[in-house]
């Protein structure tokens, strides 16, 4: 124990009922601020090193938030150090919620390379940026829960917390869903506490011959001066991925926010693909506070659609236009944005040999930033690859070699660039 406090407890409670189309929920919980489970370790010498977390002190709870095989822990020891390879000197990326094939890799940089795929030709018309992503965020930080890292023992509720939390519903229609309920936690060591009102209602529906309609929206007053800061993944453009300190901008104090995402797949022509999605997030703060604008808002649209044409065995021609729009303003620690991005892409595919593809693409972008008209361009890229397919002791190998040109043209100047590339994957079936 600790002197004058013997012992720190942790303690929940979870009661679930459901007889449809009706469903109860109610937890409680409390962890107290010292409780651990951790223990302080020896080295090789016999000796403690009580400042050190990674060569100091072995944990037998994990910090794992992505849920992969690697424990996020940077430790010492080697049962706890699978998050990093080589002796420690490389990184393997923690990107909670964005890795959904389990391969290791940011499902932003499926090709690993220095460019996510939302801003890299061609790949981005399957890619959208984070931004435009819908999910629930139950402590108020502005990051959806599922997408969160912290440098914390995966306890199923948080240090230094006691609360409770009461949600009930029902499915109102077929594929409709509501949901209200109550949150209340506050911290034990400090004059914190956050307090919400919510709702959230959902519709999935499939329409034979037509296509999928979803419905989200999260709405809730809240009360919330609890700082819940993050360890975030983050890639910008011409760098290698890695993790960042995000500061909980405490945007939530006292204030009614909502979060209603709707998208559409039309599949109602063969081989022709129309998808469409809009977000739209509102913060607004139900009293003046300093640094704080009345209204912070997010819009995101994404409208995009493809057809694959196909002449003769060998060739395939598949035309592709997306729309992107996004609206920021009014989160702190932020630059407002407010941008439109028009591209076509037009790919030409030819099939030589069986398992040998040449690839032909031209990709052609408008780009309006509203907010400062100096950053507004037109770019062309073209781009040549030659594609091979072959098995290679029970694995299935992709190689890719190929060329790619960019140029972009702003106001009174030009920018170009050019790469070379020769990648590799090894697959099994």
């Amino acid at each position: 124990g600790i002197t004058g406090h013997p012992c720190a407890h942790a303690r929940m409670i979870n009661v679930a009922r459901r007889g449809y189309p009706w469903f109860l929920f109610a937890e409680a919980f409390s962890v107290d601020p010292d409780y651990a489970t951790d223990v302080f370790i020896t080295d090789g010498s016999g000796e403690f090193d009580y400042e050190s977390l990674a060569r100091g002190r072995f944990e037998f709870v994990d910090d794992n938030a992505d849920q992969d095989r690697y424990p996020d822990w940077d430790r010492n020891n080697a049962n706890q150090r699978a998050g990093w390879d080589d002796g420690r000197t490389t990184f393997k990326a923690i990107f909670p919620g964005l890795d959904e094939n389990n391969d290791g890799v940011s499902d932003f940089n499926q090709n690993d390379n220095l460019w996510p795929d939302y801003d890299e030709p061609f790949l981005k018309y399957s890619v959208d940026p984070p931004e435009y992503l819908f999910g629930l965020d139950m402590n108020n930080n502005t990051v959806v829960d599922r997408f969160e890292n912290d440098e914390e023992a995966d306890y199923p509720y948080k240090r230094d917390h006691r609360g409770y939390n009461v949600y009930g519903g029902a499915e109102v229609l077929r594929g409709v869903t509501l949901k209200l309920g109550h949150m209340n936690e506050w911290m034990l060591s400090k004059d914190r506490q956050s307090r919400s009102v919510y709702g959230l209602l959902t519709l999935e529906k499939d329409y034979a011959g037509l296509g999928k309609l979803r419905f989200f929206d999260y709405a809730k007053v809240v009360k919330d001066d609890i700082a819940d800061d993050l360890v975030q993944w983050e890639q910008l453009p011409n760098v290698k991925g890695g993790l960042v300190r995000f500061s909980d901008p405490l945007l939530a104090q006292n204030t009614t926010a909502n979060s209603a995402y709707v998208s559409f797949d039309y599949t109602g022509i063969e081989r022709f693909h129309f998808i469409n999605k809009l977000k739209y997030d509102t913060y607004h703060q139900r009293d003046a506070r300093p640094g704080y604008e009345d209204t912070a808002r997010l819009l995101g649209l994404i409208n995009k659609a493809d057809y694959r044409m196909r002449f003769g065995k060998n060739l395939l021609f598949e035309p592709k236009f997306k729309s992107m729009y996004l609206r920021k303003e009014g989160f702190p620690g932020t630059t407002d944005r407010k941008e439109l991005s028009e591209i076509l892409f037009l790919v030409l595919k030819y099939g030589m040999f069986g398992k040998t593809w040449t690839e032909l693409g031209v990709q052609g972008t408008l780009f309006r930033d509203k907010l400062e008209e100096t950053n507004d361009f037109e770019g062309l890229v073209y781009a040549f690859q030659l594609s091979n397919v072959s098995d290679f002791m029970g694995y299935k190998l992709t190689s890719n070699v190929g060329f790619r040109t960019e140029t972009q043209y702003f106001e009174g100047r030009t920018k170009t660039g050019s790469v070379a590339f020769m990648t590799v994957f090894a697959g099994v079936e």
